[in-house]
Protein backbone atom coordinates (compact mmCIF):
# COMPACT_ATOMS: atom_id res chain seq x y z
CA UNK A 1 0.00 0.00 0.00
CA UNK A 2 1.43 3.48 -0.71
CA UNK A 3 2.23 5.56 2.07
CA UNK A 4 0.66 8.56 0.89
CA UNK A 5 -2.33 10.43 1.62
CA UNK A 6 -4.59 9.74 -1.52
CA UNK A 7 -4.98 12.73 -3.53
CA UNK A 8 -2.16 14.92 -1.59
CA UNK A 9 0.43 16.08 -3.76
CA UNK A 10 3.94 13.70 -3.66
CA UNK A 11 6.51 16.13 -1.48
CA UNK A 12 9.76 16.22 -2.99
CA UNK A 13 12.79 17.48 -1.48
CA UNK A 14 16.17 18.29 -2.82
CA UNK A 15 19.87 20.10 -1.54
CA UNK A 16 22.10 22.37 -3.57
CA UNK A 17 25.78 22.24 -2.80
CA UNK A 18 27.26 26.37 -3.21
CA UNK A 19 29.12 27.69 -4.13
CA UNK A 20 29.41 25.81 -7.67
CA UNK A 21 32.89 25.39 -7.61
CA UNK A 22 33.42 21.77 -5.75
CA UNK A 23 33.45 22.74 -1.99
CA UNK A 24 37.07 22.23 -0.97
CA UNK A 25 38.17 24.55 -4.11
CA UNK A 26 40.46 26.92 -3.10
CA UNK A 27 39.25 28.72 -6.34
CA UNK A 28 36.32 31.16 -6.75
CA UNK A 29 35.02 32.55 -10.03
CA UNK A 30 34.65 35.93 -9.30
CA UNK A 31 31.19 37.66 -11.44
CA UNK A 32 32.38 39.24 -14.66
CA UNK A 33 31.44 37.82 -17.96
CA UNK A 34 31.38 33.73 -19.34
CA UNK A 35 34.06 33.99 -21.72
CA UNK A 36 36.74 32.24 -21.67
CA UNK A 37 35.08 29.20 -20.21
CA UNK A 38 37.20 27.36 -17.95
CA UNK A 39 37.78 24.26 -15.75
CA UNK A 40 39.26 23.83 -12.36
CA UNK A 41 40.91 20.57 -11.74
CA UNK A 42 42.34 19.47 -8.56
CA UNK A 43 45.72 17.99 -9.11
CA UNK A 44 46.88 17.64 -5.35
CA UNK A 45 46.20 18.85 -2.16
CA UNK A 46 48.43 21.81 -2.98
CA UNK A 47 48.36 22.04 -6.69
CA UNK A 48 45.12 22.84 -8.69
CA UNK A 49 44.77 23.89 -12.35
CA UNK A 50 42.72 25.90 -14.18
CA UNK A 51 42.44 25.65 -17.68
CA UNK A 52 40.97 28.38 -20.11
CA UNK A 53 39.76 28.13 -23.74
CA UNK A 54 41.93 31.02 -25.28
CA UNK A 55 41.78 29.83 -29.36
CA UNK A 56 42.55 32.62 -31.34
CA UNK A 57 44.86 34.58 -28.52
CA UNK A 58 49.13 34.30 -28.59
CA UNK A 59 50.93 34.08 -25.92
CA UNK A 60 52.21 37.79 -25.80
CA UNK A 61 48.60 38.70 -25.71
CA UNK A 62 47.46 37.36 -22.55
CA UNK A 63 48.30 38.37 -19.20
CA UNK A 64 48.20 36.31 -16.14
CA UNK A 65 49.42 37.93 -12.96
CA UNK A 66 47.87 37.96 -8.35
CA UNK A 67 46.31 41.33 -7.72
CA UNK A 68 46.00 41.28 -3.33
CA UNK A 69 44.19 37.87 -3.15
CA UNK A 70 42.96 37.59 -6.59
CA UNK A 71 44.57 36.13 -9.49
CA UNK A 72 43.91 38.21 -12.73
CA UNK A 73 43.74 36.62 -16.52
CA UNK A 74 43.36 39.38 -18.90
CA UNK A 75 43.31 39.10 -23.24
CA UNK A 76 43.58 41.46 -25.62
CA UNK A 77 44.21 40.71 -28.98
CA UNK A 78 46.17 43.02 -31.50
CA UNK A 79 45.08 44.10 -34.46
CA UNK A 80 44.08 41.38 -36.91
CA UNK A 81 45.71 43.53 -39.86
CA UNK A 82 44.26 43.10 -43.48
CA UNK A 83 43.67 44.91 -46.19
CA UNK A 84 39.73 44.60 -45.89
CA UNK A 85 37.33 45.45 -42.82
CA UNK A 86 36.75 42.97 -40.33
CA UNK A 87 32.72 42.17 -40.62
CA UNK A 88 32.63 39.48 -37.75
CA UNK A 89 35.00 38.85 -35.28
CA UNK A 90 36.23 34.93 -34.42
CA UNK A 91 37.04 35.82 -30.71
CA UNK A 92 36.71 38.32 -27.92
CA UNK A 93 38.73 41.44 -28.81
CA UNK A 94 39.53 41.74 -24.68
CA UNK A 95 38.17 40.04 -21.90
CA UNK A 96 38.92 39.90 -17.75
CA UNK A 97 38.45 37.10 -16.02
CA UNK A 98 39.17 36.97 -11.85
CA UNK A 99 39.18 34.19 -9.35
CA UNK A 100 39.19 34.73 -5.82
CA UNK A 101 42.28 32.36 -4.46
CA UNK A 102 42.09 31.05 -0.67
CA UNK A 103 44.14 29.66 1.73
CA UNK A 104 47.53 30.66 0.91
CA UNK A 105 47.41 29.47 -2.91
CA UNK A 106 49.73 31.38 -5.22
CA UNK A 107 50.02 31.88 -8.85
CA UNK A 108 52.60 28.70 -9.56
CA UNK A 109 52.63 28.95 -13.68
CA UNK A 110 51.15 29.27 -16.19
CA UNK A 111 51.42 28.16 -20.27
CA UNK A 112 49.64 28.34 -23.53
CA UNK A 113 48.87 24.52 -25.22
CA UNK A 114 46.75 24.94 -28.37
CA UNK A 115 44.56 27.15 -27.54
CA UNK A 116 44.57 26.78 -24.06
CA UNK A 117 45.59 28.74 -21.42
CA UNK A 118 46.81 26.70 -18.30
CA UNK A 119 47.88 28.23 -15.00
CA UNK A 120 48.79 26.33 -12.17
CA UNK A 121 47.63 27.58 -8.48
CA UNK A 122 49.92 26.49 -5.84
CA UNK A 123 49.74 26.32 -2.03
CA UNK A 124 52.59 28.60 -0.26
CA UNK A 125 53.97 26.07 2.25
CA UNK A 126 54.29 28.62 4.39
CA UNK A 127 51.00 29.54 5.07
CA UNK A 128 49.22 26.77 7.07
CA UNK A 129 46.63 24.69 5.94
CA UNK A 130 42.88 26.07 7.31
CA UNK A 131 40.29 23.32 8.87
CA UNK A 132 38.13 21.73 6.14
CA UNK A 133 34.36 23.34 5.76
CA UNK A 134 32.04 21.32 5.34
CA UNK A 135 29.50 22.04 2.04
CA UNK A 136 26.89 24.60 2.54
CA UNK A 137 23.76 23.22 1.74
CA UNK A 138 20.25 24.53 1.24
CA UNK A 139 16.88 23.63 0.04
CA UNK A 140 14.68 24.70 -2.83
CA UNK A 141 12.66 26.63 -0.87
CA UNK A 142 15.72 28.51 0.68
CA UNK A 143 16.77 29.70 -2.68
CA UNK A 144 13.68 30.50 -4.13
CA UNK A 145 13.30 32.50 -0.87
CA UNK A 146 16.48 34.41 -1.07
CA UNK A 147 16.05 35.03 -5.20
CA UNK A 148 12.32 36.68 -3.83
CA UNK A 149 14.04 38.65 -1.20
CA UNK A 150 17.24 40.08 -3.82
CA UNK A 151 14.21 40.56 -6.82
Amino acid sequence: MNSLHAGAPARREFSVDLPLVPPQSPIIDLPGGLYPPYNIERLDRDLYRIVLGVAGYTADEIEVREENADLVVRGETRSLASNGETIRRLIEPSFERRFRLLDGFRLDEWAMRNGLLVVDVARDPAVPVAAALPPRRTSAAELAMAAAAAA
